[in-house]
Order: C-alpha cells, then sequence, then structure tokens
C-alpha cells in the first residue's frame, strides 16, 4: 500500500505532465500567431507540428477520455 506522500507525489506529477502540455500548445499557437503574417509557410510547419504532438501525447485519462 501506498504511504499518503507517495500519492500526494503521484497525483502531484500526473498534473505537472498535463500543466506541460498545455503550455507547449499555447506558445506554439502564439509563435503561430506572430508568424502567419510574416512567413505563412513557416507558420503552416508550426501547425503540422502542434497537430503532431497533441496526438503524440494524447493519453486517455482513467475515464478513457
Amino acid at each position: 500500500m501506498k504511504s499518503e506522500q507517495e500519492i500526494l507525489a503521484l497525483e502531484n506529477e500526473r498534473l505537472r505532465a498535463k500543466i506541460n502540455p498545455h503550455f507547449l500548445f499555447n506558445t506554439l499557437s502564439y509563435l503561430y500567431s506572430k508568424v502567419n503574417p510574416v512567413q505563412p509557410e513557416v507558420a503552416d510547419g508550426i501547425s503540422v507540428w502542434a497537430d503532431i504532438m497533441r496526438s503524440s501525447i494524447r493519453t486517455p485519462d482513467a475515464d478513457g477520455r
């Protein structure tokens, strides 16, 4: 049986894993919006990369979503 401290550490780790992708996609969205007017081809690459990253890190939650 895991101690309460171990359980809290695991929960903290799980929450950090959710926050990091959120930060990543906000940053990519910002970069896209700044680059798109100047270099649309680069902006398209950022968009494709964000889609690839989103699908590669998407994991189902405990309830299957």
